[in-house]
């Protein structure tokens, strides 16, 4: 008779600095490569890079919180995580909140990764690190989310992030073929409109150095478009923010970022730039020429970048919040992800319930009842409009 296999043990390991990443540097990136969820915002690239540009522009208000499940000497999941100081309290967020798109581990193991979060948030609850964990889009059906679940962490709420798998169309055209038909066909008149005006130009760079004049021109573009709609977001208002899109070489930043570019006699009319990360695509990043807007830039300049990410080889396209109606045109697959939160102390019960869900989105909705001009005459004194699109 044979003996039934032992369960494997794990132990917790802590890091608590971006300057203990790189011992663990190729245990992680192995881990990326293996884990059931490939996600680029809990790579070693990003993570490295966003502990140490946030630490060191908030070195009183942030701190790195990765948490490591080993086996036998080997890693198997890992948490990246961090320690926020905000409205007077410690919070448990996401490494790169308000910068990442998708809250998650990797691991190797669903076992381990159900081990990670419970012995993580003993171990921070034991300590008193924290008052309350605040993790936003965190993906529906994941280890985390139901291991979240199970400890008790409610949902505040929740947004779809479109994800096309473009591994299942051999070619773009037969995924075009796939879509409706009607707006195949709009999608084709407003191309010939962009003809009509004149000659065009769509172009891909290829690494990340040629990236660094999109990142900068969409960003101002970016910035531009919310003030006129009298709106802002926590990233925008960050000191950081431009740090984080245009630097981290040294983490290995370059290789991960890709832009593309629409220009219709010489002139850019859309931009469009994210990360690559194990043959998956983020667009992380978009504007328009509002010049142009009669042509429908972006989403012809979708099109464009639909088809040269797939003749790169790209598996899937990651679309990324919110699911907008030019988005959809092209998936049916909306990854659903939440807002989760778990007090752990009274302090952290207070933030959650009393502030969190009732006196925040009552002071978000009187603010944005305010005519734009108004609004950005208090928003030098207002931190409750966080949530841009």
């Amino acid at each position: 008779m044979s003996a039934k296999p032992q369960a494997m043990t794990f132990e917790l390991q802590v890091l608590r600095s971006h300057a203990e990443f790189p011992a663990l540097k190729a245990a992680w990136q192995n881990l990326e490569a293996a884990t059931a969820e490939p996600c680029f915002f809990q790579s070693y690239a990003w993570c490295g890079h966003l502990a140490e540009v946030l630490h060191r522009t908030n070195p009183d208000r942030y701190e790195a919180f990765v948490a490591v499940a080993t086996t036998a000497g080997s890693v198997v999941a890992l948490w990246p995580m961090s320690r926020q100081k905000r409205a007077g309290i410690w919070e448990l967020r996401a490494l790169d909140d308000p910068f990442g798109q998708f809250a998650g581990l990797i691991y190797a193991d669903p076992s381990a990764a159900q081990f990670l979060v419970d012995a993580a948030l003993s171990y921070v609850r034991d300590r008193r690190l924290a008052d309350v964990v605040i993790l936003d889009r965190v993906l529906e059906e994941s280890p985390l989310f139901s291991a979240l679940q199970a400890y008790g962490a409610t949902c505040r709420s929740t947004v779809g992030a479109p994800a096309i798998e473009t591994r299942c169309w051999p070619s773009f055209a037969d995924l075009k073929s796939s879509r409706n038909k009607k707006t195949m066909k709009n999608l084709r008149n407003a191309t010939n409109r962009l003809s009509k005006v004149g000659p065009w130009q769509h172009r891909a760079t290829t690494s990340g150095a040629e990236t660094l004049p999109i990142i900068s021109a969409t960003l101002r573009q970016r910035t531009a478009w919310l003030e006129t709609k009298g709106m802002t977001a926590p990233q925008f208002r960050s000191a950081a923010h431009e740090q984080v899109l245009m630097r981290g070489q040294s983490w290995g930043m370059d290789a991960a970022r890709i832009g593309f570019e629409l220009s219709c006699e010489g002139r850019s009319i859309a931009r469009q730039w994210g990360f690559r990360h194990q043959k998956r695509y983020y667009a992380f990043m978009s504007s328009t020429d509002p010049e142009f807007s009669h042509l429908s830039p972006g989403r012809v300049h979708l099109a464009f970048v639909i088809e040269e990410a797939m003749r790169q080889g790209m598996d899937a396209l990651e679309l990324l919040t919110p699911a907008a109606n030019y988005k959809m045109i092209w998936t049916d697959n909306v990854r659903q992800l939440h807002n989760l939160a778990l007090p752990l102390s009274t302090k952290g019960w207070v933030r959650d319930r009393v502030w969190d869900r009732s006196l925040r989105p009552a002071a978000k909705a009187c603010y944005y009842a305010l005519p734009i001009a108004m609004r950005w005459r208090t928003s030098s004194l207002d931190h409750t409009h966080s949530d841009a699109e």
